[in-house]
């Protein structure tokens, strides 16, 4: 009996380079429980808005649109 390769289903991790996870500056920061559900660490301009750039830098809209992703909740939180 021969097993193909499109028959065996892997896990996501399985096909991450290990090499490539520790390149991923400042992991050993986290929880070793959590390590692997890091996909990456964005380092932002640390003021009172650094959560706002860093959620607009995720969504790829630049770190420089903090305040429209604040705009944006406050006009959810306050409707």
């Amino acid at each position: 009996m021969q097993i193909s390769n499109s028959s065996v289903k892997r896990s996501a991790s399985s096909f991450e380079d290990p090499i490539q996870r520790q390149n991923i500056p400042m992991l050993n920061e986290f929880h070793p429980c959590i390590q692997d559900s890091v996909e990456n660490i964005i380092d932002v301009i640390v003021n009172d808005n650094y959560g706002y750039r860093a959620i607009a830098t995720l969504l790829g809209m630049g770190e420089e649109s903090w305040s429209l992703v604040n705009n944006h909740l406050h006009k959810q939180m306050t409707s």
